[in-house]
């Protein structure tokens, strides 16, 4: 495999790990305006654990996915 070719696959690389991070922080915001409508049909607690139940694993994908492409 030739430098530039290599150097094309990194580029192409983090171009689709951008648009995966994106994509991840679309349906996060989504959840959390639904949940955020939701908010007289449920408890705080239970709003506040749902938050937690969405956030956390998004930040740890968007984390993992940071370091993959450093």
């Amino acid at each position: 495999v030739t430098r530039e070719h290599r150097e094309m696959l990194v580029k192409l690389a983090k171009q689709n790990t951008n648009k995966a991070k994106d994509s991840l922080r679309k349906v996060r915001t989504n959840a959390m305006n639904k949940l955020k409508k939701s908010k007289d049909k449920a408890s705080e607690d239970t709003i506040r654990l749902i938050e937690k139940q969405v956030l956390l694993p998004t930040d740890v994908v968007l984390m993992y996915l940071t370091q993959k492409i450093a």
